[in-house]
């Protein structure tokens, strides 16, 4: 026995636990998802909203977007929303408009 096994064995004969002993294995917990910032949020939103609108409005949907733009909480942007939303369903109608607009709202959880 050379010097480290006879530690080891010493240690163990004592009820100490052994040094060279596995660590248990850690409980597996599910790791949060990332904290989005809300503008961060606000911004993607707004980014998508363009996108979305673009085919609908052409080349003045930055005319038509400017408020929804310019809003900094989600009140002003659900208020915005809401003003494109009249617009369009006047060509889209009532619910073809809600479902092009729909999980662009600040409250809704988009995929």
């Amino acid at each position: 026995m050379d010097r480290t096994d006879d530690i080891v064995y010493r240690k163990t004969a004592l009820g100490a636990p052994a040094a060279c002993a596995p660590a248990p294995a850690a409980a597996a917990v599910p790791a949060p998802g990332p904290v989005v910032n809300a503008d961060a949020r606000l911004a993607s939103l707004k980014r998508t909203a363009l996108v979305r609108l673009t085919p609908h409005f052409g080349p003045d949907v930055d005319v038509v977007c400017r408020p929804l733009l310019a809003a900094v909480t989600d009140d002003a942007y659900g208020a915005a929303l809401a003003a494109i939303e009249a617009k369009l369903a006047i060509y889209l109608g009532r619910k073809g408009a809600n479902r092009l607009l729909v999980d662009l709202r600040p409250g809704s959880h988009a995929p």
